[in-house]
């Protein structure tokens, strides 16, 4: 780790940047690059040594706030089958999942 020097995080703001990112993860992800859903913070994890380069990428998406309200929608939903035929094909919402 010593011959990276300083390990950033550059926050992903310009054009060119969001289209370096992009399509270094188009490039390299295994599930390549997917628009994220609703709003996303974009890094690159960067070394300072012996001159600055990316190492790596990130991203956090607003989406994965979005499964608790998910997760309790499904659960409504159970109950109402539930009481209606008083039986389920899955036990749990993970089951299905």
């Amino acid at each position: 780790m010593a011959e990276l020097g300083s390990i950033t995080l550059k926050v992903v703001t310009d054009k060119a940047e969001v289209t370096l990112w992009n399509e270094y993860v188009d490039r390299h992800h295994y599930l390549s690059y997917k628009h994220p859903i609703g709003a996303a913070l974009k890094y690159f994890i960067m070394s300072d040594h012996p001159q600055p380069q990316v190492l790596g990428c990130l991203l956090f998406s607003a989406s994965v706030w979005h499964l608790a309200d998910r997760d309790q929608r499904m659960r409504t939903i159970d109950q109402a089958v539930l009481s209606q035929s008083g039986s389920h094909p899955c036990t749990s919402i993970s089951e299905r999942f």
